[in-house]
């Protein structure tokens, strides 16, 4: 039988692998404080809402849409 090795995740990993973790602690978050009769926020596309322990959403305002960088260039 093949075990998982565990890899510490610190500041200087991997773009994917620290995504992965702050992923599922947001997540983890999140349900815990539903769990725990607390309203949470978050965003859908533009929408910032605000989720009550009943399950009604609210719209508390918008974000600007992601800006997708194509180029990156850097002059000296």
């Amino acid at each position: 039988m093949a075990t998982a090795t565990k890899e510490a995740i610190t500041e200087s990993s991997d773009n994917k692998k620290r995504q992965s973790v702050y992923s599922k602690a947001g997540f983890a978050a999140f349900n815990k404080a539903r769990s725990n009769g607390v309203p949470v926020c978050f965003t859908e596309g533009t929408v910032i809402y605000k989720m009550f322990p009943s399950g009604k959403r609210t719209a508390i305002g918008h974000v600007k849409p992601p800006v997708k960088i194509e180029k990156k260039v850097i002059c000296i």
